[in-house]
């Protein structure tokens, strides 16, 4: 006795009542999936707030840094702290800083550090600027996001999905930049001026213990030679 495998019903072959049914469950399938992604983003809010402190963070300073031609490297001097009792994992920075005499840089920075619970520590995001506008105290600004992970499993996933972003926003300003060449150059060039005052030192200190020797050598010879004489007489 033979047996036929049943088969699939094109959909010009089913009912109405069939196809209605069919599109239904597809329907409240998508729904379900929709409903459960909104689910998880609206309780990640309260979770990432109760799961770890948000970093703060502000920028304290500019220092300037090489200065080619008509260009000037610069750090933005960001103090970060983290309140809570967890490890914050910092992720990238998003910036813009702003000159007094209306230059402008824009940037992305990767942080890739983790901030440990209860400190304060200092980062430096790099930018570049005019020479003319670091120049004679002028006034900068500088405002960004910073972009962290929660250590939440939960959360961590949301934010590795893309569906979750926590980020803090910071800012700063200030008037005139410190010179970190100029002042690492001034040290260097002291230090070489100590070294070579030792070195000068040092060998004016060998001269004269060789010219003492040497008379020393020179006046034992002429008594040797004067003793000589007098037992030849």
């Amino acid at each position: 006795m033979s047996t036929r495998t049943p088969r699939h019903r094109s959909a010009s072959a089913r009912t109405p009542a069939e196809l209605t049914r069919e599109c239904a469950a597809s329907v409240s399938g998508i729904a379900r999936g929709v409903a459960v992604v909104l689910l998880l983003g609206t309780l990640a809010g309260p979770m990432s707030g109760c799961s770890v402190a948000q970093p703060e963070a502000r920028a304290r300073a500019l220092e300037v840094g090489r200065i080619s031609g008509d260009l000037a490297e610069v750090d933005i001097v960001v103090e970060l702290r983290n309140p809570g009792r967890d490890e914050i994992e910092l992720v990238q920075y998003d910036y813009t800083l702003s000159a007094g005499d209306g230059a402008r840089y824009g940037g992305r920075w990767a942080a890739l550090r983790a901030l440990p619970p209860g400190q304060t520590v200092e980062a430096r995001i790099p930018a570049v600027l005019p020479a003319s506008s670091v120049e004679g105290g002028r006034t900068w600004s500088a405002s960004g996001t910073l972009r962290y992970r929660d250590p939440n499993s939960i959360v961590r996933i949301l934010y590795e999905a893309g569906i979750l972003k926590t980020e803090v926003g910071f800012g700063g300003s200030g008037s005139g930049a410190t010179r970190v060449n100029a002042e690492a150059s001034s040290t260097e060039a002291a230090s070489k001026k100590a070294s070579n005052t030792e070195a000068a030192s040092k060998k004016a200190s060998s001269t004269e213990a060789a010219n003492t020797e040497a008379a020393s050598t020179k006046a034992s010879s002429t008594a040797r030679a004067v003793g000589a004489d007098s037992n030849g007489e």
